[in-house]
Formats: structure tokens, sequence, C-alpha cells
């Protein structure tokens, strides 16, 4: 899958947990990288997996300090299609801990504690 970044095999619990608390992850085109707040490089970075519209790199990656370390070209096709669609419902996540719950509100996502 895509969203492992190349890496073979099937998908680990770890692999799921992951992608569905922090989101997809999509290896950058050769020759980027960025360095994160602790200074690491990175070849990689998570999307805005809600973000349909969002084609060149700049719009669609999280967490990264300086999106002009980023391409502003097209994402590549194929991470287009991963993208939830604008058309589709409205998806609502909750986690519970205790007595509390928390829910994520990102546009068309909504998450509330």
């Amino acid at each position: 899958p895509a969203d492992r970044i190349g890496r073979p095999g099937p998908l680990s619990l770890f692999d799921i947990a992951e992608t569905l608390t922090k989101g997809p992850e999509a290896r950058l085109p050769t020759g980027y990288g960025f360095r994160d707040p602790n200074g690491k490089m990175r070849s990689e970075v998570r999307v805005k997996w809600w973000k349909a519209n969002a084609h060149p790199w700049r719009n669609i990656a999280l967490s990264v300090p300086d999106i002009h370390q980023l391409p502003d070209e097209t994402l590549p096709h194929d991470l287009r299609l991963q993208a939830y669609p604008e058309t589709d419902p409205l998806v609502t996540y909750t986690f519970e801990a205790g007595e509390r719950a928390a829910t994520l509100d990102l546009g068309r996502i909504r998450c509330h504690e």
C-alpha cells in the first residue's frame, strides 16, 4: 500500500493504528526533504487526506516547519486518488478515555471533546 511508503509485507496492527491516528504518509519526490523540529532529515510527509483538491505538495503536507522545502509540483496521480472525496459524507471520529471524549474537527471531519 502507498501509505506504507514502499515497505514490503502486509500491514501490521501498528501500521493500521498509526495511520488511523496520525494520518497516511507519502514519500517526497527524489531530491526533496525537510528537517523536522528536532533537526532530523525527513523524506516523507503526513498528508491531509481530507483535502481532495490539494494538488501541490505544499498544500497537502502536514507538520512541515517550512513548506518552501517541499516541491511546488502536482502530486502523483495515485496519491491524489487516495484523498477523501469532497462529495462523500462527513466523517466523525470520537476517541474516549475515561470520562473524556475527544473529537477532531478538520473542516468536514469533526471531532469534539
